[in-house]
């Protein structure tokens, strides 16, 4: 609801009663001023006037020393002023240069003026105080200066400027109340009109879009009325719309919850279904990771047996040959031996337990190396290792692979690492990111090598570094080495999870981080830093993974 402090009339009717009073003020303010200056003037024309007057009338008994008759023409003048009502000139008094009284007309007996304790050049300060003394030079008898002192009253002049500004503000008053009342009559029917409209408004506020608002005139407020109106009946036409909409939506709402029910009901089969299919997947992954480490342990396998062929071949044939010396030596023995053909026997004993020695601790050495590297990649065992020596395993193991090959691998990996980890999944590793370099890095390369270089890098860290100098890994390739099954050599010697192999053993059970970097064209590394002391896992010691 609106209060009248709020209404629009009474704001009107305030402002345009300020403006009034404003523009009032100014005209009795300018108006005071211009009868301000305009009585100023005439104080000035009346001394001058007076002065003369009196000076003409006054110096003539004056220089004659004819004092009474001066007497009683002042005290007439006096008299008569006083009689018509229109007295300004107060008291006239003739002195001397010394200030001695020769005359005085209009003083009181008791009030003493000489010398005029009063006299003044600043007329508006008279003006306000309603009279003024004024003293002039005057001849006396015998060539003597004296002076003429008068007083004028300035009293019909105030009251004349307090009338005038008395009517002033009785106009400004009466023009005040007769616009205000014209103001405000006048702004009833306007109230009443825009009253009608705001009743319209809280009615159609409340829901109610019936009404109407009354078109009366051709003014502001019936055109502001007659839009009013029109925006009133789209309305109504657009809520008869939303609500017919809102129908239809509620029977589009019915079929699509039963739609919805349906898919979701199909949507939770296909889901049964795609679970699984994922289980079984996830199973199909699994056996692939362990057939690819069994595939490793049998890269292991033929590679300790070619190793193993030469020296237990040589081991072999030197043993045979010895039989056939020993079953020589024991038929010359029966007949007979010479001293000589005992010299040469024991000369090929002696030559041959050498070789034969040398073979067969070297072929016991790869026995131990690959019993070891087996172990440990079938097995997942924790123990505590040298780097250094499992590294040279690993390579000793997978010499064979690249012996026949222009390929090399460099190994630059100090002595006095120790770590207490996963031999195991570590050469597994290894073994796998060498395998992919011989099959992905050297394409159409007649020449190229790996490198092997490992690291502290903090008291507890150490970092190993698998690069090679072959063809690199283009920039959308190398977002998914690590995925399962990805491989740009499918059906040539690659099955897409050497690397996600590589990517779960060094983030999972060896706690590390793996990294790599790439230049197409140039080179490929493999950087991943592990901890000294691997995190504890429960892992079955005859698990595969």
């Amino acid at each position: 609801m609106y209060t009248l402090l709020y209404s629009l009339r009474f704001r009107v009717l305030v402002f345009s009663l300020a403006m009034l009073a404003i523009l009032g003020g100014s005209i009795l303010y300018n108006g005071y001023r211009v009868i301000h200056h305009a009585l100023l003037d005439s104080v000035n024309a009346s001394i001058k006037q007076t002065s003369q007057i009196l000076n003409l009338a006054v110096s003539p008994y004056a220089f004659n020393n004819e004092l009474k008759q001066l007497d009683v023409y002042l005290s007439e003048l006096l008299l008569t002023e006083e009689t018509l009502g229109k007295r300004s000139l107060l008291y006239v008094a003739i002195a001397k240069e010394d200030g001695f009284p020769l005359l005085v007309v209009g003083i009181p007996a008791n009030q003493t003026i000489l010398p005029a304790p009063d006299l003044e050049t600043d007329y508006a300060v008279a003006l306000e105080r309603g009279f003024l003394n004024i003293r002039q030079p005057i001849l006396l008898t015998g060539n003597t200066v004296g002076f003429l002192q008068y007083g004028l009253s300035f009293e019909r002049m105030q009251q004349a400027n307090r009338e005038s500004l008395q009517q002033g503000a009785i106009l400004v008053g009466v023009s005040l109340f007769v616009c205000a009342t014209f103001i405000l009559f006048f702004g009833i029917p306007f109230a009443r009109r825009i009253g009608m409209l705001i009743h319209v408004c809280e009615a159609m506020s409340e829901g109610n879009y019936q009404h109407s608002a009354a078109e009366q005139g051709r003014d502001e407020i019936s055109q502001l009325a007659h839009y009013f109106n029109i925006m009133a009946a789209a309305i109504c036409q657009r809520i008869h719309a939303l609500e017919k909409s809102r129908t239809q939506i509620a029977q589009l709402n019915q079929g699509l919850e039963q739609r919805v029910n349906e898919r979701t009901q199909e949507l939770a089969k296909v889901n049964q279904t795609l679970e699984q299919t994922i289980d079984h997947l996830k199973q199909t992954q699994d056996s692939l990771i362990i057939s690819e480490k069994l595939a490793s342990l049998g890269a292991l396998v033929a590679g300790i047996a070619h190793e193993l062929n030469t020296p237990i071949g040589n081991a072999l044939m030197v043993a045979s040959t010895l039989q056939d010396k020993t079953y020589l030596f024991t038929q010359e023995i029966e007949t007979g031996i010479k001293r000589s053909s005992l010299n040469n026997f024991l000369d090929e004993v002696l030559e041959s337990s050498p070789l034969l020695v040398r073979n067969l601790t070297r072929a016991a050495d790869l026995i131990t190396s690959f019993k070891h590297v087996a172990v440990d990649q079938s097995s997942s065992q924790r123990r505590i290792f040298n780097l250094h020596d499992i590294i040279q395993e690993v390579s000793d193991m997978l010499r064979h692979t690249f012996s026949k090959t222009p390929f090399l691998l460099a190994i630059d990996v100090p002595k006095d690492i120790v770590l207490d980890s996963y031999p195991g999944p570590l050469g597994q590793v290894l073994t796998n990111l060498i395998n992919n370099a011989l099959i992905h890095a050297f394409v159409d390369r007649q020449q190229g090598i790996m490198r092997i270089v490992a690291r502290r890098d903090i008291p507890d860290w150490i970092v190993i570094e698998f690069s090679d100098d072959g063809v690199g890994i283009s920039a959308e390739n190398l977002k998914h080495i690590f995925d399962p099954f990805f491989t740009t050599r499918l059906g040539q010697g690659g099955s897409g999870l050497g690397l996600n192999l590589v990517h779960n053993i060094v983030e999972g059970l060896l706690g590390g981080q793996l990294q790599v970097r790439s230049t197409l064209g140039i080179s490929t590394c493999f950087t991943f830093k592990i901890p000294c002391i691997a995190p504890v896992f429960n892992v079955n010691v005859s698990s595969q993974n």
